[in-house]
């Protein structure tokens, strides 16, 4: 990719499939984001633009600066910043622990979303459920039938956090205050 004067995105070519480049789309006018790529030189790997957030609106083909982007207007949270903030939640609890974290996810669709080891050392995924509400988290059911055996063939835990408005239980705002319920993680699933 190649900068013009201004902010404007010219040249480049985008490596992602058509089918991700439209889930891209989707799923930021879902939840209220802006649809960046973050832009690296093919020779070097490093960001296109040093210096800068290096991070490119795929669709308007301008630069994008997340600081002058932020507001303190309420903004109510989307799923997808509720998913990432439980996520992390439950991500920062395994490491209190003392347990090895190996990967996470926050994307929609990527399931389970963290890979740990155990106290015994044993690779195990965990499933994060969220809600809205303290304690609905609760009784969100969950089954991982259907899903693959390289997942299965491990033993899985699920985790439940709630979420709750400070000022107005029902709405959960970023710039607002929250009240969070967490209490660990539950073993769910043996290897088969």
């Amino acid at each position: 990719m190649k900068q013009q004067a201004g902010t404007n995105i010219s040249e480049g070519k985008i490596i992602n499939p058509p089918p991700r480049i439209e889930a891209l789309r989707r799923e930021c006018a879902n939840n209220n984001l802006v649809p960046c790529i973050f832009p690296v030189n093919d020779d070097t790997g490093k960001p296109f633009f040093p210096g800068t957030w290096n991070l490119v609106n795929i669709f308007a083909k301008k630069s994008v600066n997340p600081v002058s982007m932020s507001s303190d207007d309420d903004i109510e949270m989307s799923d997808w910043e509720l998913r990432n903030w439980a996520v992390q939640i439950v991500y920062d609890y395994l490491s209190r622990e003392g347990l090895e974290r190996l990967s996470y996810s926050d994307a929609p669709g990527i399931d389970p979303q963290i890979w740990f080891r155990d106290s015994d050392g044993k690779e195990c995924w965990l499933e994060v459920l969220y809600a809205r509400y303290l304690d609905d988290a609760e009784n969100i059911s969950f089954s991982c039938s259907g899903w693959p055996d390289e997942v299965i063939s491990h033993d899985g835990y699920i985790a439940h956090v709630g979420f709750a408005g400070a000022e107005e239980m029902s709405r959960l705002y970023r710039t607002k205050g929250a009240h969070v319920k967490f209490r660990g993680i539950k073993h769910f699933h043996t290897a088969e």
